[in-house]
C-alpha cells in the first residue's frame, strides 16, 4: 500500500505544510498554509498525463488479440495446410501445399471437331481404352490399405480390427481413386469381365457402383473447392465451353502417394 501511495505522489497523513515567503513593509515573513489541495492537483495531473497511454496500451492490446484470433482460427489451428482432427494423424507431416494447373478440357480444333487437351510435358494417361500401361498408372494411383501400429491406429475415429498385429487402413483419397478406377472399368466391361462376376464376399456389381458414385459425391462436395470454370467462347465450335484448365491451390499429392508406398 505505502509503494502505492508513493508511486501515485501522495499520503494520506497529517495537511504539511509549506513556507510562502512575502514581504510588507516591516521585512519578510513566512506564512504556513496546508499544501494538501497543492498535491492532490498534482495527483489529477499525473492522472490525466497517464490516460493517453492507458488508451493507447488498451488499444494495441486489442489489436493484437484480434490479429491472434485470426491467425489461430476457431477450429483450434485446424486446416486444410496443417490437417485435421478426423484425417489419418500418420500422414499429417506429409502435407505441402502446392498450386497445379489442371488439363484435360473440352477444345475444338479448325474443323469444329471436339478433342481433350493434355498436358504435353505429362506422358502418363488415365483415360481412353484400356492397355496394360494404363492400368498399371490406376493401380499405382489407387495404391493399397496402409498398415498402422496401434498406437497409430488409436487416432483413427470409429472401429478399426487388428489382424496380425496390424491394423490396415486407406485413406480418403486413394479409396475415392479406387473408387473412380472401378467406375472406369464398368464402362470398359468387355475388357475387364471380371468386374461383372458374383464372388463370395464381395458385393455385387451395381452395389458397388453405386457405392463408388455415392462416395465420389461425398467426396467432391465435401472438398468444397471454389475454383471458377468460366465459359469461353470458343469459334471453332460455335459455342460457349467451360474451361477446367485453371490453377487449383492442392495437397501435393506425389508425396503423400511415395508416403503410401514406403509403409
Amino acid at each position: 500500500m505505502m509503494g502505492l501511495q508513493h508511486l501515485l505522489g501522495w499520503r494520506r497523513t497529517q495537511p504539511s505544510r509549506m513556507i510562502i515567503p512575502t514581504s510588507d513593509e516591516d521585512g519578510e515573513e513566512e506564512l504556513f498554509l496546508p499544501s494538501e489541495p497543492h498535491e492532490k492537483r498534482r495527483f489529477e495531473e499525473t492522472r490525466a498525463e497517464a490516460l493517453p497511454w492507458m488508451i493507447s496500451t488498451f488499444t494495441l492490446g486489442a489489436c493484437l488479440l484480434v490479429l491472434l484470433l485470426l491467425a489461430y482460427p476457431a477450429s483450434g489451428g485446424q486446416s486444410y495446410e496443417v490437417g485435421y482432427a478426423t484425417e489419418m494423424q500418420a500422414a499429417i507431416p506429409q502435407i505441402e501445399l502446392e498450386r497445379v494447373r489442371f488439363w484435360g478440357g473440352i477444345k475444338a480444333d479448325e474443323n469444329g471437331t471436339f478433342y481433350m487437351h493434355f498436358n504435353p510435358a505429362d506422358n502418363v494417361r488415365y483415360v481412353g481404352k484400356p492397355t496394360r500401361e494404363l492400368d498399371a498408372a490406376w493401380d499405382r494411383l489407387a495404391g493399397q490399405f496402409i498398415p498402422l501400429t496401434q498406437e497409430e491406429s488409436e487416432s483413427v475415429e470409429g472401429d478399426i480390427s487388428e489382424h496380425d498385429g496390424i491394423y490396415l487402413a486407406a485413406t480418403a483419397v486413394q479409396h475415392s481413386l479406387h473408387c473412380l478406377n472401378y467406375l472406369r472399368q464398368a464402362i470398359y466391361d468387355d475388357y475387364y469381365p471380371s468386374i461383372h462376376e458374383i464372388r463370395p464376399h464381395i458385393p455385387e456389381y451395381w452395389l458397388h457402383v453405386d457405392h463408388c458414385i455415392e462416395t465420389l459425391r461425398q467426396e467432391i462436395q465435401c472438398a468444397g473447392d471454389l475454383t471458377p470454370v468460366p465459359k469461353v467462347w470458343n469459334e471453332h465450335a460455335g459455342q460457349l465451353l467451360a474451361d477446367i484448365e485453371a490453377t487449383h491451390t492442392c495437397r501435393k499429392f506425389e508425396r503423400i502417394l511415395e508416403w503410401t508406398e514406403t509403409r
